[in-house]
């Protein structure tokens, strides 16, 4: 009878999928279907612990039952999925992504990250937004923000918005306001007086203010001033814990990490109920260019990069830096201090993100959010801890500062249907990650041969994505 199932199961979600391999990644998937996972074991991400031999219940997106199997009754015409004890844990989160091509956006969900924070957006990125919403596009959730705010001359002309005075800031804020972005991302060149005006009509607005923390404002001013999550821990190494800037670097400062001042900054941190986004597998992408290329360059990973990102890969290898000699040193005490203040922070309970800074050098879409978790996995928290990073606290996140944000992140009645279904629990060890069966993507299940078959379609769409 299984077998049967099974094979229903196969052709029903192959239909799904085979609208959107005729016209690419954009057009309709099938909706209103309720899917009952039965007989799987879920991952309890609020008590560590795996409830087993349980029915999932998915109706429109929404998980509506987690129970016994006797206890949950399905509608008529469900699609039934025979679990045989598979695992099954909420979608992963990338809480540090910029999404340059569409197939990002399934390569992500290959590997399980079924919601996202952009840190970088456009009209471009809206859109791709609100077609994943409707439905019209299979891709993680998108929470979003706008063009960069940066002082003059700013670090990233190209994606920012450059404000020279708190009215300039003051009215870019507002104009992203208007545009429908989720959250406000400062830069480093921002003035204190231009933060705190962004900071203040951000307020007005009901947005969030995240990101890199302004040098010329520091940590503990930006914190002050209350900047609601850290984009990168690397950023409270560079701004409160003696990390030299290349400036300093090319006139003989040394790298150090003032590990004196951890106890100092985990509790400004802890006493602001500030967000830290780890992002530490951009400082392990970066030594692993150095110490072992090939196993970048050489992963059939690569083959599902856009050829414009591959090229940029290439050519802005950190291994062939011409200033390798001077940075070296710095990103080997970088990445030790990262790991010494996300274990501090993880013991204190300040809340961590994972985040992967992906597609930059190094770090693959989607397949970099696993490597993040194996690092914080080796800066000290167990896998449940880890697991926190890309389920629990980011949805947490979202619905302390983001307006109108769903619930996900848990495996729960009345959360988001966004699940992954794993042979090997995870509680366990992070690299279980890799053994994804299917992902239930916003509700609908989708098997990763499936998915896998989408991505072999990648090179049309190469053809005609102009990245450069």
């Amino acid at each position: 009878m299984r077998r049967d199932i099974g094979l229903h199961i196969r052709k029903s979600t192959a239909s799904i999928l085979a609208c959107f391999l005729s016209v690419g990644f954009l057009a309709p998937i099938a909706s209103g279907q309720a899917v009952l996972l039965q007989n799987v074991h879920v991952i309890d991400m609020e008590n560590n612990r795996v409830l087993r031999n349980r029915s999932v219940l998915i109706e429109d997106g929404i998980i509506r039952a987690v129970d016994k199997p006797r206890k949950v009754h399905a509608p008529e015409g469900v699609q039934r999925i025979a679990g045989r004890g598979r695992f099954v844990m909420p979608g992963l989160t990338d809480a540090h992504y910029h999404v340059r091509s569409e197939t990002e956006l399934v390569s992500n969900v290959r590997y399980g990250v079924t919601t996202v924070f952009l840190m970088s957006g456009d009209a471009r990125r809206l859109r791709f937004r609100e077609e994943i919403k409707r439905g019209e596009r299979i891709g993680p959730y998108i929470y979003t923000s706008g063009p960069l705010i940066d002082g003059n001359p700013p670090v990233w002309p190209t994606h920012s918005s450059v404000v020279a005075t708190p009215e300039e800031a003051s009215a870019e804020v507002n104009k992203q306001a208007q545009a429908g972005y989720d959250y406000i991302k400062v830069y480093n060149r921002l003035t204190a007086e231009s933060l705190r005006a962004v900071i203040a009509t951000a307020r007005t607005r009901n947005l969030a203010v995240v990101g890199h923390i302004p040098r010329q404002v520091g940590a503990a001013g930006s914190l002050d001033l209350g900047m609601s999550m850290v984009a990168h821990v690397e950023e409270l190494y560079f701004t409160f814990l003696g990390g030299p800037s290349d400036q300093q670097l090319r006139e003989g400062v040394q790298p150090i990490c003032n590990t004196e001042r951890l106890p100092e900054l985990i509790a400004l941190l802890k006493r602001k109920g500030t967000f830290v986004t780890a992002n530490i597998s951009f400082s392990a992408a970066l030594l692993k260019m150095v110490d072992a290329p090939q196993e970048i360059f050489g992963d059939p990973e690569l083959r599902y990069l856009h050829p414009a990102r591959r090229e940029l890969w290439e050519r802005e290898q950190f291994g062939r830096r011409p200033d390798l000699k001077l940075k070296l040193p710095r990103e080997r005490v970088k990445y030790e201090c990262s790991q010494k203040l996300l274990a501090g922070l993880n013991r204190a309970g300040v809340p961590i993100l994972a985040g992967t800074d992906s597609s930059a050098p190094g770090l693959f879409p989607g397949k970099a959010l696993v490597w993040e978790l194996q690092e914080l996995s080796k800066a000290g928290l167990s896998p449940f801890e880890a697991l926190r990073t890309a389920t629990v606290n980011p949805a947490a996140f979202a619905i302390q500062k983001i307006p109108g944000a769903r619930k996900f992140g848990l495996v729960k009645p009345g959360w988001a249907g966004d699940l992954v279904v794993l042979r090997r629990n995870p509680l366990q060890t992070i690299d279980n990650l890799q053994t994804i069966e299917a992902v239930v993507l916003h509700g609908k299940y989708l098997p990763i041969e499936e998915i896998d078959k989408l991505r072999s379609d990648f090179p049309s769409t190469f053809a005609r994505e102009d990245l450069r």
